[in-house]
Parts: C-alpha cells; structure tokens; sequence
C-alpha cells in the first residue's frame, strides 16, 4: 500500500511538474508571440511611415515639375518677343540707313527739306535707342529665365 500511495505520489509529481513545463512553454511561447506581434507593428509603422515619405516626395516631384513647365512657357514666351524685337530692330536699322542715305543726298543740294529730314532721322534715332532699351530688357528677362530654367 505504501508502494502505491509512493507511485501515486511520484505520478503526481511528475504531472505537476509535466504542467508546470506545459506553462513554463505556454509563457514562453505567448511572450514569443507578443514578440512577433510587437516586430509586426514597427515594420507595419515603418512601411506607413515609407509610404507617406513617397507620397511627399511624388507631391514634391509634380509641384516641381509644373513649376519647370511655367518656366519654360514663361522662356519660350520671352524669347519669342526677343525675336520680335530684334526683328524691329533691323527694320529699324535698315530705316535709319535709307534716312541717312536721303540726309546726306539732301544735305549736298537741299538746305531746307534737309531739315526736316534731319528731325526724322533724330526721331528714327531716338526710336532705335527705344527699342535697343527694349531688347537689352528683353535680353535680361530672357537670360534670367534661362538661369531660372537651369
């Protein structure tokens, strides 16, 4: 009887102690799975924190390329009033030319029309001057888009 009571004892024992270990297992494996589900969380926060930064810089990217579009447009639209007035400005030339021309044939023959020619040719002169201010602006506005444009 006291074999019996020692077996049962001893099997006791050991279930405990099976138990014990069964929990001792169980612990551990709830602290692995907390483990995991905390390392789960920080990628998942990492990978919503990567995917915002993306979502700025692809804003950012669009913002900067309509910006380089209007400077370009802005580019375009300045040199074509540079050609404009270079354009302008040759004719001018040319009208200048044939004015003086005329001045120096009337000056060899004709006093009095010369005159008057002579203040055509100053207003033609001060026209040009005009227009050389305008494409010198024109040039700067062009150069400043270009700096701008690089």
């Amino acid at each position: 009887a006291i074999s019996h009571q020692e077996e049962l004892e001893e099997s006791l024992q050991r279930s405990r102690q099976d138990l014990s270990d069964r929990k001792s297992a169980e612990e551990l494996e709830a602290e692995r799975h907390a483990a995991v589900q905390a390392e789960l969380l920080q990628h998942m926060a990492a990978e919503q924190s990567l995917q915002l930064g993306l979502d700025d810089g692809e804003t950012n990217c669009q913002h900067l390329q309509q910006e380089l579009d209007q400077t370009l447009s802005r580019k375009a639209a300045v040199e074509e009033s540079l050609r404009e007035t270079e354009s302008t400005l040759r004719e001018r030339q040319c009208d200048i030319e044939r004015l003086e021309t005329l001045h120096q044939e009337l000056r060899e023959g004709r006093e009095s029309e010369a005159h008057e020619l002579s203040a055509q040719v100053s207003a033609l002169q001060a026209d040009l001057d005009q227009q050389q201010a305008l494409q010198r602006d024109a040039q700067e506005r062009h150069d400043e888009v270009q700096a701008a444009s690089q």
